[in-house]
């Protein structure tokens, strides 16, 4: 799975790249969202730019908290 997402993460940077933009490491992270709780701590080596991003246990995105067992998910498409 790793490999995959840093395969896609070089793609997608020289995508930016190409377009005189950059993806600010400093202000990312990875988070592993997955219905199976013993995956929950899971360490994964996600990299942009030779930069290992750090794992997020929670996400909040405009105030939101994303469930990370996604059972929000499954109750929104009932």
């Amino acid at each position: 799975m790793e490999y995959r997402i840093n395969a896609y993460l070089l793609h997608l940077e020289k995508f930016f790249n190409n377009r005189s933009l950059i993806i600010s490491t400093e202000k990312s992270t990875a988070k592993l969202y997955t219905p199976e709780t013993r995956q929950h701590s899971l360490q994964l080596n996600i990299k942009i730019d030779s930069i290992k991003l750090p794992i997020e246990k929670n996400c909040k995105i405009l105030g939101v908290t994303l469930d990370t067992t996604c059972h929000s998910i499954v109750m929104l498409s009932q």
